[in-house]
């Protein structure tokens, strides 16, 4: 079985919004002065500059490999991080409706932060005015400014201060700057330690940039602060048991994910089959399961999270069309590579029809339907899949991934006898 052809898709209990706790808004502040459109265009422009910026990374490796040069990993690494925000764009353009709601969220956040008593102290009433009006017309630059300048003179351990460092970490990561979200996300952490919040999404940021270590410590952390605060019959503390699971996993553990994956299902119960953040346990457990050789538990995991979201979103969602590429993945893993087929074939067709053919998701279903029909010695057929993964690849900037594709063709076509 060649499991490297599988390209595998998660979720963390969490959600790429890591929208899981609420905190206290303003009532009744005036709606924001934007719309989808604004957003539509704000988004449009940033996914512009990010692709400008990978494309102009990726000639520069390709000049210096080709000078006989190397390649510089910390170039690399930039290439990978503008990729990650780059999907945080794309997700945000697919689902804007979400994506205004969002905005108008931290919004408030933002404006019920300036209104703290401790900042009265240190920002005149005409500053917080001007603040509040710009973050009407959903301009947060001014408010951001305010409050990153006294935030930087706070160095003890303080609630209202902390709670400026979390709003100001959901502005940055709203526009999707994860630098800056993470930087004041570990800052409202360590100014209240004990604040599950903040705790949990210091480390949902950690993991989404790839620092399993440090979301586990964090992870650690929020469980420790939500078991003292609520006891363990609490839907936090599932979710936490959920995060530290998948990150776990993610690291490699798989006896530890499902250990914290298996009790956080437990806790869920209450939530009822259908919550998001039950399926998403079903879907990380069912990876778990996967990964660890034990099929039949990885397809039941997976086919409880496609029964949910099927009846949640249709058959056209990018969570529908996850359950349909995992499910394709153990299938094959199993070495049904028919069934394998059939259900790779549904998350392509779901996942065009929410992001369109060129699109990472697409891509990604389409190398893992080529990867399958390569096992099944049927050549011919998945050069041409890979031909249309290689097409995304390179628009994207993808060199590595260009290149391993490129290998794979080449290897395939001497398999099927072609010059």
């Amino acid at each position: 079985m060649k499991l490297h052809s599988i390209i595998l898709i998660v979720f963390i209990t969490v959600g790429v919004s890591g929208e899981v706790f609420s905190e206290p808004f303003i009532e009744g502040s005036n709606k924001a002065r934007f719309g989808e459109e604004n957003i539509k265009r704000e988004f449009k422009s940033y996914e512009h500059i990010i692709e400008e910026q990978i494309y102009k990374l990726s000639e520069f490796i390709k000049e210096s490999l080709d000078s006989g040069g190397e390649e510089d990993p910390e170039i690399i690494e930039r290439i990978n991080f503008l990729n990650r925000e780059l999907a945080g764009v794309k997700a945000k353009l697919a689902d804007t409706d979400k994506a205004l709601a969002n905005r108008e969220k931290v919004l408030k956040q933002a404006e019920y932060a300036l209104e703290s008593e401790r900042l009265k102290n240190s920002i005149s009433q005409d500053q917080r005015n001007l603040a509040r009006f710009d973050l009407e017309g959903g301009d947060d630059s001014r408010v951001e400014g305010l409050l990153s300048q006294f935030l930087e003179k706070r160095k003890i351990r303080d609630d209202p201060w902390a709670e400026v460092a979390f709003a100001l970490g959901k502005l940055a990561q709203d526009r999707v700057d994860y630098h800056t979200a993470q930087k004041y996300f570990t800052m409202a952490a360590e100014l209240a330690p004990s604040n599950g919040l903040y705790l949990n999404q210091a480390g949902f940021l950690a993991h989404f940039l790839g620092d399993y270590s440090t979301a586990i410590i964090y992870f650690e952390k929020a469980l420790d602060a939500y078991l003292i605060k609520f006891g363990p019959q609490h839907t936090y503390v599932a979710t936490s048991l959920g995060n530290l699971g998948e990150a776990w996993r993610k690291k490699g553990d798989d006896d530890k994910a499902i250990d914290y994956l298996e009790k956080a299902s437990s806790f869920m119960k209450i939530l009822g089959p259908d919550h998001p953040d039950v399926i998403n346990n079903w879907n990380n457990l069912g990876l778990a399961w996967d990964h660890k050789g034990n099929y039949e538990k990885a397809i039941d995991c997976f086919e409880q999270a496609l029964a949910s979201n099927l009846k949640n979103f249709g058959l056209n969602h990018p969570n529908v069309a996850t359950n349909w590429n995992n499910l394709g993945l153990a299938w094959g893993h199993r070495g049904e590579h028919d069934l394998a087929i059939f259900y790779y074939e549904k998350a392509i067709e779901s996942n065009i029809n929410t992001f369109g053919p060129e699109s990472s998701n697409v891509a990604t279903n389409l190398n893992n339907l080529a990867g399958v029909l390569e096992n099944k010695g049927e050549y011919d057929k998945a050069i041409g899949y890979f031909n249309r993964v290689l097409e995304v690849y390179e628009k994207a900037g993808y060199l590595r991934k260009v290149q391993l594709i490129k290998n794979r063709i080449a290897k395939l076509k001497k398999l099927a006898g072609d010059p």
